[in-house]
């Protein structure tokens, strides 16, 4: 036993320290009388390792319109991070000689993987995932004038009814006045996302707790496609007799869809969304139960 004990006790005080290197010791009662009790406070780098030890708060103006992200460490080299954003435009177009207003709204919730080839540094490739609405563009669009008249389409020849002066309750409201055209611009609801940025979202580098991280990159959202969507108003005999709703005319739909595949050409461009984003962030440590 004494053989033994003269063996292995140098094997464990060697051990001991070896685990307890790069920590700092610190006294955890410097008034207690007999005994030193000695704790130790892991270093900034041991914390770096540790999922989910650090984060930071981020929000952004983008190419996605305003973000607000949540990013956290997984390890020394590659963080997850959470976005939401938020993009409406409005614009005014002219179609068929008539000036409307089109909109953009598109809101999005991403998860992203931030790779950090070097850890000391700001650098970071993301490769990620958003989620949106189908629908990201639409407008409302009249086929004819406010007072009614003649129109074509796809080599058709339409009548639409005039502006009542008193609507007929027996009719539906949309289905009564002028004819107008619903058209949207639809995209597929899943996209990938790959990116470059500076800005080490979670890192504990310095001290430091504002950063100005800035992104660059691509959504790749596919073809999208344009949908007609509701019909309004009514169709009538050119003297203005015997109208009927022109969301029931098989034909007239039809020919609106004709009528607006020459849009189609510019769609491919959508293909490749452009990621820009810019931002402040604050990086904080998770404060999690158990931990000290």
């Amino acid at each position: 036993m004494k053989l033994a004990a003269k063996f292995f006790t140098p094997l464990i005080v060697f051990t001991c320290m070896h685990s307890m290197s790069g920590q700092r010791l610190q006294r955890s009662d410097p008034y207690s009388v007999g005994s030193v009790v000695a704790s130790y406070r892991p270093s900034q780098a041991s914390l770096d390792q540790r999922p989910f030890s650090r984060g930071a708060t981020f929000a952004s103006v983008s190419s996605l319109g305003g973000q607000l992200q949540l990013a956290t460490n997984l390890n020394r080299q590659i963080g997850l991070r959470g976005t939401y954003g938020w993009l409406f435009l409005k614009r005014w177009e002219t179609y068929r000689g008539f000036t409307t207003h089109g909109l953009v709204s598109m809101g999005s919730m991403g998860m992203m993987l931030d790779f950090y080839p070097f850890p000391d540094h700001a650098l970071r490739f993301t490769p990620g995932v958003l989620f949106h609405n189908a629908e990201v563009a639409s407008g409302d669009f009249p086929l004819t004038a406010g007072l009614g008249g003649a129109f074509t389409l796809n080599g058709h020849k339409y009548y639409s009814a005039a502006q009542p002066v008193k609507y007929d309750p027996n009719v539906a409201p949309e289905d009564q006045g002028p004819v107008h055209a619903y058209e949207g611009v639809n995209l597929r609801r899943t996209a990938f996302t790959i990116s470059a940025g500076w800005g080490n979202l979670a890192s504990s580098r310095n001290d430091r707790h504002w950063t100005f991280p800035i992104e660059l990159g691509v959504a790749l959202l596919g073809s999208p496609t344009i949908k007609t969507g509701f019909i309004s108003g009514q169709l009538c005999e050119a003297a203005g007799q015997n109208c009927i709703a022109a969301s029931k005319s098989p034909q007239l739909r039809q020919d609106l869809e004709a009528d607006f595949a020459g849009y189609r050409n510019h769609l491919p461009l959508l293909k490749t969304y452009p990621i820009v984003s810019a931002g402040i962030a604050y990086r904080f440590d998770w404060k999690l139960a158990g931990r000290h």
